[in-house]
Protein backbone atom coordinates (compact mmCIF):
# COMPACT_ATOMS: atom_id res chain seq x y z
CA UNK A 1 0.00 0.00 0.00
CA UNK A 2 1.36 3.42 -1.03
CA UNK A 3 2.15 5.83 1.80
CA UNK A 4 0.21 9.09 1.35
CA UNK A 5 2.11 12.36 0.99
CA UNK A 6 -0.27 14.26 3.28
CA UNK A 7 -2.38 13.25 6.27
CA UNK A 8 -5.28 15.54 7.21
CA UNK A 9 -6.18 15.33 10.90
CA UNK A 10 -9.74 16.51 11.54
CA UNK A 11 -10.27 17.09 15.27
CA UNK A 12 -13.75 17.28 16.78
CA UNK A 13 -16.58 15.64 18.64
CA UNK A 14 -19.34 15.45 16.03
CA UNK A 15 -20.55 11.83 15.68
CA UNK A 16 -20.73 12.22 11.91
CA UNK A 17 -17.07 13.17 11.66
CA UNK A 18 -15.65 15.39 8.91
CA UNK A 19 -18.07 17.29 6.73
CA UNK A 20 -19.24 15.37 3.63
CA UNK A 21 -18.20 18.44 1.62
CA UNK A 22 -14.63 18.01 2.90
CA UNK A 23 -14.51 14.44 1.66
CA UNK A 24 -16.08 15.46 -1.65
CA UNK A 25 -13.51 18.23 -2.24
CA UNK A 26 -10.61 15.90 -1.41
CA UNK A 27 -12.07 12.99 -3.37
CA UNK A 28 -9.56 12.96 -6.28
CA UNK A 29 -6.52 13.05 -3.96
CA UNK A 30 -8.08 10.50 -1.58
CA UNK A 31 -8.82 8.12 -4.44
CA UNK A 32 -5.29 8.54 -5.79
CA UNK A 33 -3.77 7.72 -2.40
CA UNK A 34 -2.05 11.12 -2.10
CA UNK A 35 -4.02 12.05 1.05
CA UNK A 36 -5.41 10.22 4.03
CA UNK A 37 -7.99 11.63 6.46
CA UNK A 38 -7.73 10.88 10.18
CA UNK A 39 -10.73 11.81 12.32
CA UNK A 40 -9.46 12.39 15.88
CA UNK A 41 -12.56 12.41 18.04
CA UNK A 42 -13.84 12.39 21.61
CA UNK A 43 -17.25 11.14 20.50
CA UNK A 44 -18.11 7.85 22.31
CA UNK A 45 -19.66 6.29 19.18
CA UNK A 46 -18.28 7.93 16.02
CA UNK A 47 -19.85 7.00 12.71
CA UNK A 48 -17.72 4.75 10.53
CA UNK A 49 -16.86 6.58 7.31
CA UNK A 50 -15.39 4.80 4.26
CA UNK A 51 -11.88 6.03 3.56
CA UNK A 52 -11.50 7.79 6.93
CA UNK A 53 -9.36 6.44 9.78
CA UNK A 54 -10.82 7.05 13.23
CA UNK A 55 -8.58 7.89 16.18
CA UNK A 56 -10.85 7.72 19.22
CA UNK A 57 -9.97 9.25 22.58
CA UNK A 58 -11.89 9.44 25.85
CA UNK A 59 -15.05 11.52 25.93
CA UNK A 60 -14.25 15.09 26.96
CA UNK A 61 -10.72 15.06 25.49
CA UNK A 62 -9.74 18.60 24.54
CA UNK A 63 -8.96 19.66 20.96
CA UNK A 64 -5.15 20.01 21.53
CA UNK A 65 -5.03 16.40 22.74
CA UNK A 66 -7.07 15.23 19.73
CA UNK A 67 -4.68 17.03 17.39
CA UNK A 68 -1.68 15.37 18.99
CA UNK A 69 -3.27 11.91 18.86
CA UNK A 70 -4.11 12.44 15.19
CA UNK A 71 -0.55 13.56 14.47
CA UNK A 72 0.81 10.37 16.03
CA UNK A 73 -1.71 8.17 14.18
CA UNK A 74 -1.01 9.77 10.79
CA UNK A 75 1.23 7.91 8.34
CA UNK A 76 2.28 10.69 5.93
CA UNK A 77 5.43 12.82 6.34
CA UNK A 78 3.30 15.99 6.21
CA UNK A 79 0.36 16.25 8.64
CA UNK A 80 -2.30 18.94 8.28
CA UNK A 81 -4.54 20.11 11.13
CA UNK A 82 -8.12 21.30 10.92
CA UNK A 83 -11.42 20.83 12.77
CA UNK A 84 -14.79 19.32 11.95
CA UNK A 85 -16.37 22.69 11.07
CA UNK A 86 -13.95 23.33 8.18
CA UNK A 87 -14.11 22.68 4.45
CA UNK A 88 -11.03 23.05 2.21
CA UNK A 89 -11.30 24.98 -1.02
CA UNK A 90 -11.08 23.19 -4.35
CA UNK A 91 -7.35 23.91 -4.76
CA UNK A 92 -6.35 23.49 -1.09
CA UNK A 93 -4.75 20.06 -1.39
CA UNK A 94 -2.96 20.81 -4.67
CA UNK A 95 -1.50 24.05 -3.31
CA UNK A 96 -0.35 22.45 -0.06
CA UNK A 97 1.19 19.40 -1.74
CA UNK A 98 3.08 21.65 -4.15
CA UNK A 99 4.35 23.84 -1.30
CA UNK A 100 5.41 20.77 0.69
CA UNK A 101 7.40 19.54 -2.32
CA UNK A 102 9.15 22.83 -3.08
CA UNK A 103 9.63 24.67 0.25
CA UNK A 104 12.10 23.62 2.93
CA UNK A 105 9.73 24.58 5.77
CA UNK A 106 8.73 22.97 9.05
CA UNK A 107 5.13 24.19 8.72
CA UNK A 108 2.98 25.51 5.88
CA UNK A 109 -0.40 27.19 6.14
CA UNK A 110 -2.87 29.36 4.28
CA UNK A 111 -5.79 31.76 4.62
CA UNK A 112 -9.15 31.23 6.31
CA UNK A 113 -12.46 32.65 5.08
CA UNK A 114 -16.22 32.19 5.48
CA UNK A 115 -18.68 31.49 2.73
CA UNK A 116 -21.85 32.61 4.48
CA UNK A 117 -23.40 32.87 7.93
CA UNK A 118 -25.12 35.13 10.44
CA UNK A 119 -23.48 38.21 11.94
CA UNK A 120 -22.60 36.17 15.04
CA UNK A 121 -21.01 33.46 12.85
CA UNK A 122 -18.90 36.05 11.07
CA UNK A 123 -18.00 37.58 14.43
CA UNK A 124 -16.54 34.30 15.68
CA UNK A 125 -14.62 33.70 12.45
CA UNK A 126 -13.23 37.24 12.58
CA UNK A 127 -12.31 36.99 16.26
CA UNK A 128 -10.42 33.74 15.81
CA UNK A 129 -9.10 33.86 12.24
CA UNK A 130 -9.69 37.36 10.88
CA UNK A 131 -5.97 38.14 10.86
CA UNK A 132 -5.51 35.27 8.38
CA UNK A 133 -8.17 36.34 5.84
CA UNK A 134 -5.93 38.31 3.48
CA UNK A 135 -4.48 36.00 0.81
CA UNK A 136 -1.26 37.99 0.29
CA UNK A 137 1.81 36.43 -1.32
CA UNK A 138 3.68 33.20 -0.64
CA UNK A 139 6.58 33.57 1.75
CA UNK A 140 7.88 33.14 5.31
CA UNK A 141 5.62 34.28 8.17
CA UNK A 142 5.65 34.34 11.97
CA UNK A 143 2.23 32.72 12.50
CA UNK A 144 -0.25 30.38 10.82
CA UNK A 145 -3.94 29.56 11.49
CA UNK A 146 -4.47 26.52 13.71
CA UNK A 147 -7.26 25.20 11.44
CA UNK A 148 -5.17 25.45 8.28
CA UNK A 149 -1.62 24.40 9.06
CA UNK A 150 0.47 21.42 7.99
CA UNK A 151 3.59 20.23 9.85
CA UNK A 152 6.50 18.17 8.61
CA UNK A 153 6.37 15.39 11.16
CA UNK A 154 10.09 14.54 11.07
CA UNK A 155 11.27 18.14 11.33
CA UNK A 156 8.79 18.81 14.12
CA UNK A 157 10.19 15.84 16.03
CA UNK A 158 13.75 17.07 15.45
CA UNK A 159 12.86 20.58 16.67
CA UNK A 160 11.03 19.45 19.83
CA UNK A 161 12.86 16.14 20.53
CA UNK A 162 9.44 14.53 21.01
CA UNK A 163 5.95 14.97 19.61
CA UNK A 164 3.73 17.02 21.94
CA UNK A 165 1.02 15.35 24.03
CA UNK A 166 -1.22 18.37 23.49
CA UNK A 167 -0.90 20.52 20.40
CA UNK A 168 -1.63 24.05 21.60
CA UNK A 169 -1.00 25.16 18.03
CA UNK A 170 -0.56 28.90 18.59
CA UNK A 171 1.91 28.31 21.43
CA UNK A 172 3.70 25.65 19.38
CA UNK A 173 4.07 27.95 16.37
CA UNK A 174 5.47 30.74 18.55
CA UNK A 175 8.04 28.31 19.93
CA UNK A 176 8.99 27.05 16.48
CA UNK A 177 9.34 30.60 15.19
CA UNK A 178 11.61 31.43 18.15
CA UNK A 179 13.75 28.41 17.18
CA UNK A 180 14.09 30.03 13.73
CA UNK A 181 12.11 27.26 12.06
CA UNK A 182 10.69 28.32 8.72
CA UNK A 183 6.91 28.82 8.68
CA UNK A 184 5.60 29.28 5.14
CA UNK A 185 2.45 31.02 3.86
CA UNK A 186 0.71 29.52 0.82
CA UNK A 187 -2.12 31.86 -0.27
CA UNK A 188 -3.79 29.32 -2.58
CA UNK A 189 -4.38 26.84 0.29
CA UNK A 190 -7.69 28.32 1.45
CA UNK A 191 -9.76 26.80 4.27
CA UNK A 192 -13.44 27.72 4.76
CA UNK A 193 -14.85 28.07 8.29
CA UNK A 194 -18.52 27.02 8.41
CA UNK A 195 -18.81 26.95 12.22
CA UNK A 196 -22.27 27.88 13.56
CA UNK A 197 -21.58 27.76 17.28
CA UNK A 198 -24.40 29.13 19.50
CA UNK A 199 -23.41 32.65 20.52
CA UNK A 200 -23.54 31.98 24.27
CA UNK A 201 -21.15 29.08 23.84
CA UNK A 202 -18.91 31.26 21.65
CA UNK A 203 -18.73 33.88 24.43
CA UNK A 204 -17.72 31.22 26.96
CA UNK A 205 -15.16 29.77 24.57
CA UNK A 206 -13.55 33.18 24.02
CA UNK A 207 -13.39 33.79 27.76
CA UNK A 208 -11.65 30.47 28.40
CA UNK A 209 -9.29 30.90 25.44
CA UNK A 210 -8.43 34.37 26.72
CA UNK A 211 -7.83 33.10 30.25
CA UNK A 212 -5.64 30.29 28.95
CA UNK A 213 -3.63 32.77 26.89
CA UNK A 214 -3.35 35.30 29.72
CA UNK A 215 -2.45 32.69 32.32
CA UNK A 216 0.23 31.03 30.20
CA UNK A 217 1.69 34.38 29.14
CA UNK A 218 2.00 35.55 32.75
CA UNK A 219 3.41 32.23 33.97
CA UNK A 220 6.39 32.94 36.21
CA UNK A 221 5.85 36.72 36.11
CA UNK A 222 5.96 38.80 39.28
CA UNK A 223 3.04 40.57 40.92
CA UNK A 224 3.83 43.91 39.27
CA UNK A 225 3.88 42.36 35.81
CA UNK A 226 0.62 40.49 36.41
CA UNK A 227 -1.04 43.60 37.79
CA UNK A 228 0.05 45.64 34.76
CA UNK A 229 -1.38 43.02 32.39
CA UNK A 230 -4.65 43.09 34.34
CA UNK A 231 -4.87 46.89 34.21
CA UNK A 232 -4.10 47.02 30.48
CA UNK A 233 -6.60 44.30 29.53
CA UNK A 234 -9.46 46.78 28.77
CA UNK A 235 -7.36 47.97 25.80
CA UNK A 236 -7.35 44.50 24.23
CA UNK A 237 -10.71 44.77 22.35
CA UNK A 238 -9.78 48.08 20.73
CA UNK A 239 -6.30 46.88 19.75
CA UNK A 240 -7.70 43.59 18.40
CA UNK A 241 -10.30 45.44 16.34
CA UNK A 242 -7.71 47.83 14.91
CA UNK A 243 -5.50 44.90 13.92
CA UNK A 244 -8.40 43.26 12.07
CA UNK A 245 -8.99 46.22 9.75
CA UNK A 246 -5.94 45.80 7.41
CA UNK A 247 -6.42 42.05 6.70
CA UNK A 248 -10.19 42.53 6.29
CA UNK A 249 -9.54 45.44 3.92
CA UNK A 250 -7.13 43.39 1.82
CA UNK A 251 -9.56 40.44 1.80
CA UNK A 252 -12.50 42.72 0.87
CA UNK A 253 -14.28 41.74 4.10
CA UNK A 254 -14.73 45.20 5.66
CA UNK A 255 -18.48 44.95 5.00
CA UNK A 256 -18.62 41.71 6.97
CA UNK A 257 -16.55 43.32 9.73
CA UNK A 258 -19.09 46.16 10.04
CA UNK A 259 -22.03 43.74 9.88
CA UNK A 260 -20.55 41.66 12.71
CA UNK A 261 -19.28 44.59 14.80
CA UNK A 262 -21.66 44.29 17.77
CA UNK A 263 -21.24 40.51 18.37
CA UNK A 264 -17.53 40.80 17.53
CA UNK A 265 -17.00 43.38 20.28
CA UNK A 266 -18.81 41.08 22.72
CA UNK A 267 -16.42 38.25 21.84
CA UNK A 268 -13.37 40.52 22.13
CA UNK A 269 -14.49 41.78 25.54
CA UNK A 270 -15.03 38.17 26.67
CA UNK A 271 -11.48 37.33 25.58
CA UNK A 272 -10.13 40.43 27.36
CA UNK A 273 -11.95 39.50 30.58
CA UNK A 274 -10.48 36.00 30.41
CA UNK A 275 -7.00 37.36 29.69
CA UNK A 276 -7.26 39.72 32.69
CA UNK A 277 -8.34 36.94 35.06
CA UNK A 278 -5.67 34.63 33.67
CA UNK A 279 -2.98 37.24 34.30
CA UNK A 280 -3.74 37.47 38.02
CA UNK A 281 -5.29 34.08 38.84
CA UNK A 282 -3.76 31.70 36.29
CA UNK A 283 -5.45 29.43 33.77
CA UNK A 284 -7.81 27.79 36.28
CA UNK A 285 -9.84 25.06 34.58
CA UNK A 286 -9.96 26.87 31.23
CA UNK A 287 -7.71 24.32 29.54
CA UNK A 288 -10.18 21.54 30.35
CA UNK A 289 -13.07 23.68 29.07
CA UNK A 290 -11.56 24.16 25.63
CA UNK A 291 -14.26 24.14 22.95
Amino acid sequence: MTTPKLSLVVAGSKPGGPSPELLEVLGPQLNAGLIEVVFATSCPQPTSIPGVSICQLAEGSIIPRLRSAGLKAASAPWVAMTEDFCIPSEHWATALLQACDTVDALAVGGPVDRGEGRASDWALTLAEYGRFMARGHAGPVADLPEINVVFHRGRLLDALNQLPEEMMTTTLLRRLESLESLLWWEPAALMIDVNQMPFGRAIRAQYHHGRLFGGERALGAGLANRSMRFLLSPLVPALSLIRLVPPCWRAERVGKLLLALAPLLSLLFAWAAGEAIGAVAGVGDSKQRWS
